[in-house]
C-alpha cells in the first residue's frame, strides 16, 4: 500500500479526431472481476468527466494495473456490475502506474454494448 497516488491526464477524441464533448473517463483495475466477486471493488474506480474540449484528469490513482475508457456520459450506468465492466473492458485502454507516477493518455471516444 502507499501514499504517493499516481496520476492520469488527456483528452478524448471521438471517431472522427474531434473532441469529445460530453464524455466520461472510466478507471478501473485490470483484476476488475476478483474484485467484483470479492466486493472489494468500491473505491477502486475512478469516474471523471472530461471538460467540454475533451481534456481530462485522474488526480489519484493507486499504484497497478488498469483499465482506462472514454464513454459518452448517456452510456454510464448506475448499475455498474459485471456486465457494464466487461463491456467497458472490450475498448479500454490497458495501463500501468507506478508510485506518484504521472501519466498522459489520450483516448478514443467508445461504444459500450452489454
Amino acid at each position: 500500500v502507499s501514499d504517493r497516488f499516481a496520476s492520469v491526464t488527456g483528452s478524448v477524441h471521438g471517431p472522427d479526431a474531434s473532441p469529445a464533448m460530453t464524455a466520461t473517463v472510466i478507471a478501473f483495475p485490470a483484476d476488475y472481476r476478483g474484485l467484483l466477486s470479492s466486493g472489494l471493488m468500491s473505491g477502486r474506480v475512478q469516474t471523471v468527466a472530461a471538460t467540454r474540449t475533451g481534456s481530462y484528469a485522474i488526480g489519484v490513482l493507486m499504484p497497478g494495473d488498469y483499465l482506462i475508457a472514454a464513454i459518452d456520459d448517456a452510456d454510464v450506468s448506475d448499475n455498474q456490475d459485471a456486465a457494464f465492466f466487461d463491456a467497458l473492458a472490450r475498448g479500454a485502454t490497458r495501463m500501468t502506474v507506478g508510485d506518484a507516477e504521472k501519466k498522459s493518455q489520450d483516448l478514443v471516444l467508445v461504444k459500450v454494448k452489454r
